[in-house]
Parts: C-alpha cells; sequence; structure tokens
C-alpha cells in the first residue's frame, strides 16, 4: 500500500490508521489505547483471557469479543472449507 503512505505527511502509517474506522484491540496499554482509539473513549481493562478482545468501531460503539482459537491447521481447513456458520 504505498500509495496510502505518501499523501498526508507526517508519522508513519497515521494517515492510513485514520482511514479504518474499526479497531480490534488486545493487550494494549494507555498509550496504545490513546493512538489507536483517542482520550474520548474510557479504556477498560485489558483482559488476560485469551481469545478476549476489544471491538471498538469509530464513533463511539465498544464492545468485548471473543475470536476463534484456533490451531493453525484447524485454520487451514477452516479457510479452505468454503463454509462458514
Amino acid at each position: 500500500m504505498p500509495g496510502l503512505r505518501r499523501g498526508g505527511g507526517g508519522r508513519k502509517g497515521a494517515s492510513v490508521r485514520m482511514n479504518a474506522g474499526i479497531r480490534i484491540l488486545a493487550g494494549y496499554d494507555d498509550d496504545t489505547w490513546k493512538m489507536l482509539v483517542g482520550k474520548q473513549t474510557s479504556m477498560p481493562p485489558s483482559s488476560k483471557r485469551r481469545g478476549r478482545m476489544q471491538l471498538y468501531v469509530m464513533g463511539g460503539d465498544l464492545r468485548e469479543v471473543q475470536v476463534a482459537q484456533f490451531t493453525h491447521e484447524e485454520s487451514r481447513q477452516f479457510a479452505e472449507s468454503g463454509t462458514a456458520t
């Protein structure tokens, strides 16, 4: 995506980051939260449970979600199966 980084100058990746309206965060700290979500949304404690993440949608929607815990082999089989449930 070299074309996306050219415009805007400033910090590397900032122009790309601002165009992505969804953030999925795990294992974050205060500085990372402020950079990716902003100060306007209070930061919940980072979960220690495997696969538990915060899903932030620009505009203020914040939800804790659980992601699938696949092994490498299971991930490959799922991706190649062509089915989703």
